[in-house]
């Protein structure tokens, strides 16, 4: 699997997601839940992280965090290997305890943290869990509520002054807002996320891909399939389709061509390059039987590509003009 790309914004928030792998119930057990916790707020110092909620379900759990020194991936290695250690020990658990790496979501603050915060605290409550999202024990909306005390490594202080200078006027809204999400579930902001990995304005999303590595922003595939605004697979077809002059890439039909062969290779080469899209979605437009026919088509044409210099540049010239089409 290959490793996420981790995007890093100054005052940016994070939500972070991971789950038990195979689905399995790690946090089953109350004390398991409270020692997550405690690694996780010694991480918070170690690696000085502000945390703004969580949830502790049985099966995964939720975080919505800040990461002013760019140790997200620090802490989240740190509390999942403790855990791990720990269910180890103590449950006798075999394998993976988490399923792969953890997921986070970078957004714009001012954007999305009361959204996500609401997201997060309904969990329990949407899940069935309970009547009231306030009765979960093992989230931080009790804390927003005053029902008890905040912990130090909590802070309800950023997203609470939105709602009002006095704390109790602002827990009061502060619970409003959040009621108002119980017939409403939020919409997580996934859809309007680049590459499910970062949201908020155009400003924002351009900070946030100038983070990573130059080597890897333009060296890495997975970045230009991932990070630059992807082609949706159905949309790229049709502009191939319209481009050669054809009804159809599909292997096998009756109306092929030397065209419909070429759109069909061109199709596979861009879908690889733009679209996050994988081999066995691909397969579904061009016919093939096998996923592994996309792979051995897409290494061939990238053969020719570099041993033929009048194919390369015909080849790039065609590529070209087709992507031209989806620009903005």
């Amino acid at each position: 699997m290959a490793r996420p790309l981790r995007i890093h914004v100054e005052g940016a928030a994070h939500h972070v997601l991971s789950r038990g792998g195979k689905g399995a119930f790690i946090f089953e057990r109350e004390d398991d839940k409270r020692h997550f916790l405690d690694i996780f707020s010694t991480g918070i110092e170690r690696y000085g992280i502000e945390l703004f909620a969580y949830c502790i379900m049985d099966n995964h759990y939720h975080l919505l965090l800040s990461d002013p020194g760019r140790n997200l991936s620090r802490i989240m290695h740190y509390t999942g290997s403790v855990f791990a250690g720990h269910m180890r020990r103590k449950r006798g658990l075999i394998g993976h305890v988490f399923s792969g790496r953890f997921k986070s979501l970078c957004v714009k603050t001012e954007h999305y943290l009361a959204g996500l915060s609401r997201y997060i605290h309904l969990n329990p409550y949407h899940a069935g869990i309970v009547e009231k999202a306030e009765e979960f024990p093992w989230s931080s909306y009790a804390s927003y509520l005053g029902m008890k005390d905040a912990p130090s490594w909590l802070n309800t202080d950023w997203i609470l002054r939105r709602y009002g200078s006095k704390r109790a006027e602002a827990s009061a809204r502060y619970r409003a807002f959040i009621e108002e999400g119980m017939d409403n579930p939020d919409e997580y902001p996934i859809d309007e996320a680049v590459a499910r990995a970062v949201a908020g304005d155009e400003n924002f999303i351009q900070k946030g891909l100038g983070s990573i590595e130059r080597n890897r922003r333009f060296n890495n595939v997975s970045y230009r399939r991932l990070y630059l605004r992807p082609i949706p697979i159905d949309t790229l077809k049709e502009g191939v389709c319209e481009y050669y002059g054809v009804r159809t890439i599909k292997k096998g039909c009756p109306d092929s061509s030397p065209d419909t062969k070429r759109a069909r290779e061109m199709f596979v080469w861009l879908a690889r390059q733009h679209t996050p899209s994988e081999n066995r979605e691909i397969i579904e437009v061009t016919g093939h039987t096998d996923p592994s026919a996309v792979s051995h088509l897409y290494r061939r044409t990238g053969q020719e590509l570099e041993s033929d210099d009048a194919f390369r540049s015909q080849w790039e010239r065609e590529a070209a003009a087709v992507i031209s089409r989806f620009s903005a």
